[in-house]
């Protein structure tokens, strides 16, 4: 018996495919202009909330959402929790943070907030444009990280655009999956025996 609401949210994430894959077309470029504030297709690796985004396409709000809730089910590293930029566990005025100039300087995830600006060996560059920025906004950052994500020295690659992740049972690349695939993973953690079943 095929389960609806996993066919239709896997025929939705399949579209992954054909925005991280080479092809082009209007329909991509709109996507790309859509969360433009937010960072256009890198978004796809943030800790976002759909709640804070302004995305007027039902059809890319429903992929957003449900690819949210597909990696965090699935997912057996955890990097994009550590991501500054649309953390819906870093706010500031209940709203997620974004500071420019810091994403330029390369401070991108909680490790980067981490390092001591009176010990520059390691991070001379943006310990230097740090020194010349606002204390309170500097400190203000590093206080909106919740204590569960400050222990983290994660540096992710920067520029990687393809949200592909692990699973236990190896990588999970978005560029190469079908909706079958997806379908497989939703079904696998709803047909699960009863905790009797051996007895039965």
């Amino acid at each position: 018996m095929v389960d609806i609401e996993s066919m239709i949210k896997s025929h939705r994430l399949a579209w992954l495919k054909r925005i991280f894959g080479d092809n082009s077309g209007a329909w991509k470029n709109h996507l790309e202009y859509l969360p433009k504030e937010t960072g256009g297709l890198v978004l796809f690796n943030r800790n976002y909330d759909v709640k804070d985004l302004t995305i007027s396409s039902q059809f890319y709000t429903e992929l957003s959402k449900w690819w949210s809730e597909f990696r965090k089910d699935n997912a057996v590293e955890t990097n994009w929790l550590y991501r500054i930029r649309n953390n819906q566990e870093i706010r500031i005025n209940n709203k997620p943070v974004f500071y420019k100039r810091y994403f330029n300087y390369r401070i991108q995830t909680v490790g980067d907030l981490r390092f001591d600006l009176n010990n520059i060996d390691s991070h001379e560059l943006i310990a230097k444009h740090i020194q010349k920025t606002n204390f309170l906004e500097w400190t203000g950052l590093r206080h909106s990280v919740p204590f569960d994500l400050r222990n983290a020295y994660l540096y992710p690659d920067y520029t990687a655009l393809n949200p592909s992740f692990k699973i236990d049972c190896g990588l999970f690349d978005v560029t190469k999956k079908k909706s079958k695939d997806y379908y497989s993973l939703f079904v696998r953690k709803k047909a699960c025996f009863p905790n009797n079943a051996r007895k039965v």
